[in-house]
């Protein structure tokens, strides 16, 4: 009894859940075209962050602009034993966008600063993993706030 309530009570949300009208908020992306990226940094960084930038582009947007990007990566210590071996670094990423309106010549400037801490391990490959990982990372979230900065800018003209 109690089990044919629980499979009533299941089967009844997610009827329930099925017509909730859920849209995504981003779908006019269609408008921007970004002639040409220009990033500036590591180059396995730049070509990850100029990919992830170029998605939001499409050949046939009305809205033209030109986009550099100059990524400054710096390692720190984090955190020191007592023997003065290090135990944590800390990646702090500084992007800096400039966003230029082709047909106003118009430039937009803005600032991104993003860290991300990484674990030294015994063996120096797995402590390069860490930072490899803590490194995409942030490049995933630079780009997703870049996106987000330059869809924004965009409507807001």
């Amino acid at each position: 009894m109690l089990k044919n309530r629980k499979i009533l009570y299941v089967f009844i949300l997610s009827i329930l859940l099925s017509s909730c009208g859920f849209k995504k908020i981003d779908q006019n992306t269609n408008t921007i075209y970004l002639q040409n990226i220009d990033v500036v940094g590591q180059d396995r960084i730049s070509y990850v962050l100029k990919n992830n930038i170029s998605l939001i582009s499409n050949e046939n947007g009305s809205k033209k602009y030109d986009v550099k990007v100059n990524i400054i990566n710096k390692k720190t210590i984090k955190i020191k034993d007592k023997a003065g071996r290090v135990k944590r670094y800390s990646l702090n990423f500084t992007t800096n966008l400039t966003l230029k309106d082709l047909d106003t010549q118009r430039e937009i400037t803005r600032t991104f600063l993003n860290s991300a801490d990484y674990d030294v391990n015994t063996s120096q490959s797995k402590t390069i993993s860490n930072e490899k990982s803590a490194s995409n990372g942030i490049v995933e979230k630079i780009s997703e706030e870049i996106k987000n900065f330059i869809k924004l800018s965009v409507e807001n003209k």
